[in-house]
């Protein structure tokens, strides 16, 4: 980075530009083109993304969600909690895409997710 940095000072010198640097908005990326950021990621075209490998992880989530319930080994309400939480986080970065992997799942498994995961949160209270 000190490198651009000295380029980019010098280009400004020699033009005789009024700029300067902020260095605290100044920022790397990735060789991929990527800046993670909370949890999110901004891609090589600045959309805000949850990433490739946490779509996966969630499919997988999902799947093992799914395997339980349908054997009768329902997740605990804490777990769920927490499920209900990373999908509300995702929805809020990427819904489409999320409501998507989620109606994929509970089409292919015959349960529908959203409903499994309310009647194990609202258990709590009955």
């Amino acid at each position: 980075l000190s490198g651009i940095v000295t380029i980019i000072k010098e280009t400004f010198a020699e033009l005789e530009a009024p700029y300067q640097i902020n260095m605290e908005k100044t920022h790397c990326r990735t060789g991929s083109g990527s800046t993670w950021i909370l949890g999110m990621m901004l891609n090589e075209n600045n959309e805000i993304t949850i990433g490739h490998k946490n779509k996966e992880l969630l499919r997988a989530t999902l799947h093992t969600f799914v395997c339980d319930w349908k054997n009768g080994k329902p997740w605990s309400v804490s777990k769920t909690q927490k499920l209900a939480g990373k999908i509300n986080y995702y929805r809020s970065i990427e819904g489409a895409v999320i409501d998507k992997i989620i109606n994929y799942k509970s089409r292919r498994s015959g349960i529908d997710i959203n409903d499994a995961i309310k009647q194990i949160i609202s258990s709590k209270v009955s």
